[in-house]
């Protein structure tokens, strides 16, 4: 598996954050303009990268107010597990760790990898903005 992570403190309780992140929705506001394009639904998800693949992903797992996890529905092309993960730091402070782990064989390593970095810095980075 290959990951790829980034975690940042956000000015908002868990359960705040959570309430957020567990609508599929709500990750339309947390998508780069362009590379990508998707669709979404409270639990669901289609997601292009960059005319590489397709993957449908489905909310597998949430703990709230502190997990949510997401998965691809096949493995095709390749098996994708988002995880958001929320711990309170204070009464409205957050530490969120966002992570893909995707078990990508060289030659997709080398083709999304640049582009799944940018995507979680990009991500954590837009839920900061949006949500404080």
């Amino acid at each position: 598996m290959t990951v790829f992570a980034s975690e940042i403190q956000i000015n908002k309780s868990a359960s705040d954050l959570f309430s957020f992140l567990e609508n599929l929705n709500n990750h339309q506001k947390l998508m780069p303009d362009s590379g990508y394009s998707w669709s979404f639904t409270q639990d669901e998800a289609e997601l292009e990268i960059q005319n590489l693949a397709t993957l449908s992903l489905k909310v597998s797992e949430k703990k709230n107010p502190h997990l949510i996890c997401i998965r691809t529905v096949s493995d095709k092309p390749v098996p994708v597990t988002i995880r958001w993960q929320i711990n309170s730091v204070e009464t409205d402070i957050s530490s969120v760790n966002l992570s893909i782990d995707a078990k990508l064989n060289m030659m997709m390593k080398m083709l999304v990898s640049a582009s799944l970095e940018k995507l979680v810095e990009y991500q954590i980075n837009k839920l900061k903005e949006i949500i404080e």
